[in-house]
Order: C-alpha cells, then structure tokens, then sequence
C-alpha cells in the first residue's frame, strides 16, 4: 500500500489541500538513519554540493533557492591515475579485481562503473559494458578469462540506461560475439532521437540495434530467470534488473538498481519519477523477498568494501546478503533524497 505522506506530497503537487508533504528536515532527519549502512547513497541528500554530470556543464537557473546540487556520479576511468581532491597530488586510481562473488554471479567493471556476469548453464548475461572498446576489453574481456569464463558465451547484454558508460563497449562486444543487446524502449528511444542530455568523447558509440524489454518481462537463459523494471529516474528509460543469485546451497534474491545519480540538474519531474521508482521498488523488494541490493557504480553499493569482507570470509554471512528490511531501506533513501532534492528547488511552493 502506498504510505499516506506519499500520497500526501502527490497532493500537495497537484495545489489539494488535503495534508501537509513532510519536511525536508523530517525527511533528512530519517535519512540520517540509513547513512551507515549506505554511505554510498547518502550523499545523494546532499544539498551543499554543486549540481552537474562530469561530462557536461549545466546552463539553467532554478527559481527561488539556488540551484540544487548534488554529488557528481563518476562515469568515466580515463586511466589508471586521479587527481587527489584533498592534495591535489595524482594518485592511483582504485581498481576492482575480477571476483566471483556468488556462485553465479561475477564482477568484471572498474573501479568507478560496474559490469557484472550472471553465469547459467546454457550461456552468461553481461549486464552492462562500461565506457569503451578500450575497457570492454580490459575489465570484462581480460576479466572473464581471467575468472576462468570464456566471453563468447556471453548470450545477452543488459544496458541499464542510456549513458555511454553503460552503453559504451557494446559495439566492440557485439561485434566479438553476437549477443542479444537488451534495453529499455524508453532508453532505446531516447538514443534514436538524440535526446540524452549527458555526452563525452570517451564514450563508445550508441548502440544501432537492440531489443526492447518491457516493464515486469523476463528472459530465462538456461536456469536463471531475469526480470525487467522500468524505473525512470536517474534516465527516462533506466531498467533495473531482478534474478536468483546462488551461495552453495542457498538462493537469494538481488535486484541491480539501474541509475542512482541524481546528477541532471533541478528537473521537477525528473525528481518525481524517480521518488515514485524507488517507492516501487521498495513494494517489489517485500512482494520477491529481494536480499542483496547492487548498483552499476561500485561506490554507491560498497562493492570493493564487501569484495574485501568476501575474501575474508570464513563462517560468515555473505557480505552482499542482507535482509528484505535492510534492502528496502536504501530504495526509502533513494525516495528520501529525491524528494529532499525536489523541495529544494522549490518546484513544491506555488509562486
């Protein structure tokens, strides 16, 4: 059911009187509650930082309060080194090793945007393709191999959303190995008619033919069976993806959350669907009884942390497991900042 504050804000949007939307403060208050378990998601509620994608620089003024800022989602791993943003000195960049993380399940990205393998027994699903050929080759290529995988088994690739450090080493595999390009309609669409406001050099060429999935399909590639949500938000056609992960002899549930940024600028309803998205989720976290919550950028779900926990394990639980309660809480985050962000700008007041 959906919670009454929510319907309440809605209401609100629409100038009926009906309640009161919660505060920012009440809401950055219960956002508080989940910073330590989602370091990577908190910053989103951020209102101090400047607003903008790493690749492009914003031209708007927002009415009222200043421009909301929010934290840059990093997209691109030009090479190995970084500047410092204390020091300023370069520095080595973090890297990912290639890891087995569940029985079926692999990462294979960098350090900054993920690509992760779901392996079955008729094929592997690569869900998304990083920024190049160049990395294409190196991180998911190099890293299946290297994990004892051979990539021309990859049967299907899933693009979560149209950014071309998800999209950018497609043309490279597609043309290796002939896979079933997956995406959604809306990011298809949005690719077609050049409408994707974020752009970079670096980035491989748009995809040229896919296959659309709807919101709620499957595909089921030998015993795995992937589910497709629509959940716009981040991009009007990001996709997040549901499927069965195995440790020995038990089976959870993990959703991959398709875009997290909030890094397009003061955009109302942009900021709206993506609320309404990750109240969605948070429905279908209890109705599937999902575990393990993923991000297709290693910061946002603390993948290296838990990667390093993995290899250290021994009786332990699982370190990517954790419970429906837990899992729902980091989608309430996402709702929380969203809408933090969305009273910020001022969209909410009459003028």
């Amino acid at each position: 059911m959906m919670r009454s504050y929510y319907v309440c804000w809605l209401l609100t949007l629409l100038s009926w009187p009906v309640c009161a939307a919660p505060s920012t403060q009440s809401l950055l208050e219960e956002a508080q509650r989940y910073a330590a378990d989602y370091p990577g998601l908190i910053s989103l509620c951020d209102l101090t930082q400047r607003t903008g994608h790493p690749s492009r620089a914003p031209s708007y003024r927002a009415k009222g309060p200043p421009p909301v800022s929010l934290p840059n989602e990093p997209d691109i791993e030009a090479s190995t080194l970084t500047p410092s943003r204390v020091t300023g000195k370069t520095l080595p960049r973090r890297t990912i090793a290639p890891t087995k993380v569940f029985d079926n399940l692999y990462y294979v990205g960098a350090g900054n945007v993920a690509a992760w393998v779901i392996q079955t027994s008729e094929g592997l699903i690569l869900i998304d393709t990083l920024n190049n050929a160049a990395q294409a080759q190196q991180y998911i290529v190099k890293g299946l191999r290297t994990l004892g995988l051979d990539p021309a088994d990859i049967k299907y690739i899933v693009i979560t959303h149209e950014h071309g450090d998800h999209y950018g080493g497609q043309a490279f595999l597609t043309a290796q190995y002939q896979p079933t390009l997956l995406m959604s309609e809306r990011g298809w669409q949005a690719l077609q008619n050049g409408t994707v406001a974020v752009h970079s050099s670096r980035w491989g060429p748009a995809p040229t033919k896919v296959t659309t999935v709807a919101h709620r399909s499957r595909i089921t590639l030998g015993e795995i069976t992937v589910q497709f949500f629509a959940t716009p938000g981040h991009t009007p056609g990001t996709l997040s993806v549901v499927f069965d992960v195995k440790d020995s002899e038990n089976t959870h549930t993990a959703v991959l959350w398709g875009g997290t940024g909030l890094n397009f600028g003061p955009q109302g309803l942009q900021l709206q669907q993506y609320a309404h998205s990750a109240l969605a989720m948070q429905q279908t976290v209890q109705q599937l009884n999902i575990e393990v919550f993923l991000s297709n950028h290693p910061g946002r779900d603390g993948t290296a942390q838990r990667i390093q926990q993995l290899a250290q394990r021994s009786p332990q639980a699982h370190p990517f497991v954790s419970n429906v309660s837990h899992v729902t809480s980091a989608f309430r985050l996402l709702e929380i900042c969203a809408l933090i962000q969305y009273q910020h700008i001022g969209l909410a007041e009459k003028p």
